[in-house]
């Protein structure tokens, strides 16, 4: 004749270092609730194990119910994996993936995993500037690897400056007078383009027969001086 309380329990899972009755039926509150009662759970006094579970398979038991005596047998519930320290079989490198695994403490099963490539830790840019005709670059090496990249910085081509006047002779009322035009770059001040110019006399202005200009004097026609 079944107990007042008795009801089948199915499944037990392992807690805190205990077994824990539980049913596919009903909660185990609900089980309690009924009359059945079990040991606390750090208590492992309340399954009798049969056949210890693993990380693979199911275990077995009897489990005894402290109200009524009834014994009935239970399904232990397959564990969790406990695994150790990850170990680092191949250590990452900047641009290679490495490889670690771990152990677990129950099984003994290996499970491995790659792990990425740390990707390289630059330093900052140096730079070494172009130049109006020539190019430059910038450089900087891992910190980690000693890996080393450099890229051109292209040359910038000459800026042109307002043109200025050099050697500058004034012209005379008979002889032409001449200046440079010249170009330089705003960024390296080397001179691009000269061209000289030529100015034209300019020629006598008289008043009262005296040039102006010159003070050359200006005799009229058959005065006999």
């Amino acid at each position: 004749m079944s107990s007042p309380c008795h009801r089948s329990i199915q499944f037990v899972q392992r807690q805190s270092g205990g077994w824990l009755a539980g049913s596919s039926i009903a909660s185990l509150e609900d089980l309690l609730s009924q009359g059945h009662s079990t040991a606390p759970q750090d208590d492992r006094g309340d399954v009798n194990v049969t056949v210890a579970p693993t990380c693979y398979s199911e275990g077995s038991g009897t489990h005894t119910c402290t109200v009524c005596g009834t014994n009935e047998k239970v399904k232990l519930i397959k564990i969790d994996h406990t695994w150790k320290e990850w170990v680092v079989d191949t250590a990452p490198t900047c641009e290679e993936t490495g490889y670690r695994h771990h152990i677990c403490e129950i099984c003994k099963e290996v499970e491995g995993e790659e792990t990425k490539a740390l990707g390289h830790n630059w330093t900052n840019w140096n730079v070494y500037p172009a130049g109006c005709e020539t190019d430059g670059y910038r450089e900087r090496s891992c910190q980690r690897c000693g890996a080393h990249e450099e890229e051109t910085i292209t040359a910038t081509g000459h800026s042109e400056r307002e043109a200025v006047q050099e050697n500058y002779t004034a012209a005379t009322c008979t002889t032409p007078g001449s200046f440079d035009s010249v170009v330089y770059c705003d960024n390296c001040n080397e001179e691009l383009s000269r061209t000289t110019v030529e100015l034209a006399a300019l020629g006598h202005h008289f008043i009262d027969e005296v040039c102006v200009r010159c003070g050359e004097s200006h005799s009229a026609p058959g005065d006999g001086t």
